[in-house]
């Protein structure tokens, strides 16, 4: 019953993110979005990649559960939730493209996967720290929490995933059966301390290859 209403609840948020996007003319589109997902490391890598982003002379926006710097203006969020609904997000999105931003971070929740606050992004990169089991009274399973996360690598033109942990082979198999029954065409890259990230698959739409090796701090 708890999942059925929520699922009502679901379709909702995707009247609000449509309308959103309408009103803020999908602006997505005119920017290169990099989503960061996962159980752990979520906010730190949104914080590194807008850094080195930054560093290199990048003109980026960025939204996290610490706070949001929209068009070189710093806000304290206040949010409730890791990431904020669909017309803030648009909105924010909207202003960094006006601004001339090259890149907008966004740290990206299961539950706003879910509930469709992140409709009509158009990510150009995932990223994907780990995944473990935890927010499983939202998600009712692993598994379900798993495919939740699987929803924003599916949306990206570049996805970057953790060889290491242990949702990466069931990850991989499931972008590549993508890969192989939709005209879909992405590029998968890993990174892990364990393992070399060889190339995994000859599919010329999907490719495994290496990745700078780093380590996440754990948000906790």
């Amino acid at each position: 019953m708890k999942r059925y209403i929520q699922q009502i609840k679901n379709f909702y948020h995707l009247f609000q993110a449509v309308l959103a996007n309408i009103l803020y003319g999908f602006p997505s589109r005119k920017i290169k979005v990099i989503g960061i997902t996962g159980t752990d490391g979520k906010t730190t890598t949104t914080h590194l990649i807008h850094h080195i982003l930054e560093s290199s002379g990048y003109k980026v926006s960025l939204i996290s559960s610490v706070y949001a710097k929209i068009a070189g203006k710093i806000s304290d969020t206040g949010f409730h939730v890791t990431t904020p609904d669909s017309f803030f997000i648009q909105k924010a999105i909207r202003q960094a493209v006006d601004h001339g931003d090259e890149y907008f971070v966004l740290e990206t929740t299961s539950h706003s996967l879910d509930q469709n606050r992140v409709w009509g992004i158009n990510y150009e990169i995932g990223v994907l720290t780990n995944v473990t089991h935890e927010h499983l009274d939202y998600h009712q399973s692993y598994q379900e929490y798993l495919n939740t996360k699987l929803k924003l690598l599916k949306k990206a033109k570049v996805v970057i995933v953790n060889e290491d942990d242990e949702s990466y082979k069931y990850i991989a198999q499931s972008l590549k059966l993508k890969a192989q029954s939709a005209s879909w065409q992405t590029i998968v890259k890993t990174y892990g301390l364990r393992h070399s990230g060889e190339e995994r698959s000859d599919d010329s739409r999907i490719r495994f290859g290496s990745w700078t090796r780093f380590a996440c701090q754990d948000d906790g």
